[in-house]
């Protein structure tokens, strides 16, 4: 750390090295002048010393004479002035022009060395004086907020630029004509704000409403606290003032917008009922002529042969099959209808899932048989399983009609059942041509279909899976699918072995 450097001005020569030795002993750097104008220019060569020893009765420049000069070149500089008793009143004088303090010749060496000690320190706590005020005056001119300080009475003391725009003035000058009380869009606002710093000490983020010149209004937040003067007399206040115009406007607009939307939806919720009433009501209508199609169809396909030709067979053919698909297509409606009404209950029972899902297998056989498709079932022996009996046949059927219908002939569906942990799980795998990629994540959404197809072209309703998620997830269990093109779907279903019930889907 640099030493300070101390200036000392006397026409003694003895004094001057006595002095400069004994400083420089504690650690100071020293200067030394016989007379004023050697003092001066020593102070145009050199850095500013920190303290400047002067001695009154100099010949030439007067020792006030230098002292003013040295303040004028040099203001941080602290000056001490030393004098005999005929000249206090021109020591009283130096210090009215700025000096730190005088000492009286002669003088003790500890009060000499106590006085450039604490002249020195006032000469540090001065300048940081000075770097903090610069910074807040940085501060109080760069802030994009409204910075202000004011009299109690309203009078502008003082006030950045940012004020400025925000009222919209052309200058300080024209804005400190207005009295602070006139600004507020309702007079007694002002009144309540600094009745509350006063009680409180300051305020944070407090809401007014402000006038610009134009007489439009500023929504804003104020910051403020007290100012007070050495008696604690209130004589004012400062902070800063933030306009939230834009930002209420914002608030004001998605308020406004969050009304409509919620307006939007309840229409939304209205027209769904609508729709899910209509749907159930057309499904239902359809369900009985669609059934005896299919029973009339099949029956002519069975008695028939041998009568019709090759051709009309296959129109019937044609009819049966689209008819088994029109009739598939409307129960998932159905079903669809009733979970997105919140009418599709379980009714759950304590059930043997092992002999539930063999026997589900044992009639999915004939189906898969006509595919030249196998169906396999390996399984763990599982405790009773609280579920709903029909709704699980439901999702039996899905998946594995899925698996047989996506296997190509000679293949075999994998149907596996087991426990993890407190869970029964159950996969179903097929040696179909896979799921895409980006077809995963769709698979369980209603009317949602693949690109992948049967062998023979077979496509799903797009309904079968999204009921099935519904239904597994109503019995509080997980339904997913693992799939690579080219290699198969293996679909799983985990369901709690005990635990909470299921209930009401929806």
């Amino acid at each position: 750390m640099r030493s300070e450097s101390i200036l000392v001005v006397d026409d003694d020569a003895n004094l001057r090295k006595t002095v400069s030795d004994i400083l420089r002993a504690k650690g100071y750097e020293t200067e030394t002048a016989a007379t004023g104008r050697e003092a001066l220019r020593t102070l145009s060569v050199n850095r500013p010393p920190a303290v400047a020893l002067i001695d009154l009765r100099m010949e030439g420049l007067s020792g006030t004479e230098v002292l003013r000069r040295i303040k004028e070149r040099s203001p941080e500089t602290e000056c001490i002035v030393l004098t005999g008793h005929a000249s206090q009143t021109s020591a009283i004088e130096a210090v009215n022009l700025g000096a730190y303090g005088y000492l009286q010749k002669p003088y003790e060496v500890d009060q000499l060395l106590l006085t450039i000690r604490r002249a020195v320190e006032r000469r540090e706590d001065r300048r940081a004086l000075r770097e903090s005020e610069e910074k807040y005056r940085g501060f109080f001119e760069t802030s994009r907020d409204c910075t202000f300080i004011t009299s109690r009475e309203g009078r502008w003391l003082e006030m950045n630029q940012a004020a400025v725009r925000m009222f919209g003035y052309r200058t300080k000058e024209a804005l400190r004509r207005i009295n602070v009380r006139d600004l507020y869009a309702d007079p007694d606002d002002r009144g309540a704000m600094t009745r509350t710093i006063e009680r409180e000490g300051a305020v944070k983020d407090y809401p007014v409403d402000l006038l610009r010149e134009d007489g439009s209004i500023i929504h804003a937040l104020i910051s403020a606290v007290l100012r007070v003067d050495g008696r604690d007399r209130v004589v004012g206040y400062q902070g800063t003032i933030r306009d939230i115009t834009e930002r209420t406007r914002a608030e004001q607009a998605l308020a406004s917008y969050a009304v409509q939307l919620s307006e939007k939806n309840e229409e939304l919720e209205r027209l769904n009922e609508q729709k899910n009433r209509f749907l159930g009501i057309a499904a239902h209508e359809l369900r009985s002529p669609l059934q005896f199609i299919l029973a009339y169809s099949e029956f002519l396909v069975d008695e028939a042969s041998g009568v019709l030709t090759d051709r009309q067979m296959q129109f019937l053919s044609i009819i049966r099959s689209s008819s088994e698909f029109v009739v598939r297509l409307v129960n998932d409606l159905l079903d669809v209808a009733k979970i997105d009404a919140g009418k599709l209950e379980l009714d759950p029972d304590s059930t043997d899932l092992v002999a539930l899902v063999r026997k589900n297998v044992s009639l999915n056989r004939t189906l898969a048989a006509r595919k030249d498709v196998d169906i396999r079932l390996e399984h763990e022996t599982l405790p009773p399983v609280v579920l709903d009996p029909d709704k699980m046949v439901q999702v039996l059927n899905n998946l594995i009609n899925n698996a047989v219908k996506y296997s190509p002939p000679g293949t075999t569906v994998e149907v596996l059942l087991g426990r993890q942990d407190d869970r029964a799980h159950m996969s179903v795998q097929d040696r179909g041509p896979g799921i895409p990629a980006d077809d995963i994540d769709r698979v369980f959404q209603p009317f949602e279909t693949t690109k992948s197809k049967g062998p023979d072209g077979e496509k799903g309703t797009g309904l079968g899976l999204a009921i099935a998620k519904k239904i597994v997830e109503g019995h509080r269990g997980r339904i997913w699918v693992e799939s690579e093109p080219g290699q198969g779907s293996t679909f799983h279903v985990t369901l709690p072995i005990r635990g909470e019930e299921p209930g009401e889907l929806n």
